[in-house]
């Protein structure tokens, strides 16, 4: 059959006589039992070979004990050697990994003819199986079709704490303590043979420690290793265990609050140290300074006495000659504008608004591309983009939801930055008057010098 089963049946019949899975040897596949029918005696068990050229009876063998709840063992010479355990509904109680395995379900059942266990697989095409080696592994393949090979995903026993009673009766077997004994006995208990845990063999298991006992009031009961195991104690051991396990809880509380704040302060540590280096970057990069006596500044600005000063120990606020800045505008000609290079229309965008006769500004090949309600928001968002100072601008997404919803009433923009304040050689412009490009063209002294302000 394609299930890899050799069925014998009777002619017409089709009664099956003799079959290859009722006689498994060291393999078990798809659809083949591991158990016990009850009815015939018959006994469904995987048995190791001797050595891996010699196919005869080994050591090891493994099937299900039917006594009491019934549980998957792995023997060694007859004796229990790893422990799979009862089925819980969904895994057998030993083996918490089978619900990772997503390529097949295992069925157990349980009743008055018989009891076994079986893999069924969910995808037919996968091909698996499970051996029993002369080592005593319990070893899971699957077939590899690409390299043409058989790929381990699982096996048991994992680590000694796996063997079967390794620490005896009334004990605990921990595989995470390394080069210790790997036993504890369980609370209210202690070693059998006491001479023997010294010597790392933990087999002899624990007993009730003397003087103990548990019929008197007070005692309770105890978790034991994370598991849903609960131990009955005196109230003398109760207490003792609540006393170490609060200790043990405060002390996860520190670490836990010593590792938050170790990353923090790296955290922190590594911030201050980027933005260091982001200043020097952007630093190395400015054009060097040129105190100049003689300077025109913006509306808000400090003196250039205090502004020269606070470019000295900070490059990001960079000194211009005036002669750079008239060359580079053409002498600030109304040809270069905003976006071009100029600020010309950036004052008029402010005086026009100021009067209430911002439509003025709309120039008249637009046409009727746009309505005049339109065109003026899109003017007062404009506006409030070149506020002078950046807290009072909006950010990029703020401009968005602007443009997209005409709905959204707009703040009244203030003054922009780019509108003068103070005095040119000595005398002093008027608070209500501004420089315009595009009233006439100023000739500029040589002698007298400029401050950039840049939008943040």
């Amino acid at each position: 059959m394609d299930s890899g089963n050799l069925v014998l049946v009777q002619d017409f019949s089709e009664r099956v006589i003799w079959q290859s899975f009722d006689y498994p040897t060291d393999t078990l596949l798809p659809f083949m039992k591991i158990g016990l029918n009850r009815q015939t005696g018959l006994n469904w068990s995987l048995t190791s070979w001797k050595s891996p050229e010699d196919p005869t009876p080994g050591n090891y063998s493994c099937g299900i004990d039917p006594t009491g709840y019934p549980q998957l063992f792995l023997y060694k010479d007859g004796d229990p050697y790893w422990h799979a355990g009862s089925w819980t509904g969904d895994r057998l109680s030993g083996v918490p990994e089978m619900t990772q395995y997503s390529a097949f379900n295992a069925l157990f059942v349980n009743d008055a003819d018989e009891v076994y266990i079986m893999d069924v697989f969910i995808n037919a095409s996968i091909i698996a199986r499970m051996v029993v080696n002369e080592s005593g592994s319990l070893q899971r393949y699957a077939w590899e079709d690409r390299d043409q090979q058989w790929i381990e995903y699982a096996s048991a026993p994992k680590d000694e704490c796996d063997n079967y009673g390794k620490c005896g009766p009334n004990s605990n077997c921990n595989p995470y303590y390394a080069g210790q004994l790997k036993c504890t006995c369980l609370p209210g208990h202690e070693p059998k043979s006491p001479g023997d845990w010294y010597l790392r063999d933990g087999s002899a298991g624990c007993v009730r420690r003397g003087g103990v006992s548990v019929c008197r009031s007070g005692e309770g009961f105890v978790k034991v290793a994370g598991q849903d195991l609960y131990v009955r104690v005196d109230a003398i051991e109760l207490a003792r265990y609540r006393k170490t396990r609060s200790l043990n809880q405060k002390a996860k509380v520190a670490i836990i609050l010593a590792s938050i704040l170790t990353a923090l302060l790296l955290v922190g540590s590594f911030s201050y140290r980027l933005v260091i280096k982001k200043r020097k970057d952007r630093r190395s990069h400015n054009p060097p300074m040129i105190d100049m006596p003689n300077s025109t500044y913006f509306k808000g600005s400090r003196s250039v006495k205090d502004r020269d000063d606070e470019a000295r120990r900070n490059r990001d606020v960079p000194l211009f000659d005036l002669s750079t800045i008239a060359s580079a505008t053409n002498n600030f000609s109304v040809l270069s504008k905003l976006g071009q290079g100029g600020f010309g229309s950036v004052y008029k965008a402010w005086e026009l608004w100021k009067e209430g006769n911002c439509e003025d500004v709309i120039d008249e090949s637009m046409g009727d591309s746009c309505s005049r309600e339109e065109a003026l928001r899109c003017i007062q968002i404009g506006l409030l983009c070149v506020q002078e100072f950046a807290e009072d601008r909006p950010n990029m997404s703020a401009v968005v939801f602007m443009l997209a919803n005409n709905d959204v009433v707009l703040a009244s923009p203030k003054r922009p930055a780019y509108v003068f304040k103070s005095k040119y050689h000595g005398t002093s412009l008027p608070s209500d008057r501004t420089a315009s490009a595009n009233d006439e063209q100023f000739q500029w002294s040589k002698a007298a010098s400029f401050t950039i302000i840049f939008l943040d």
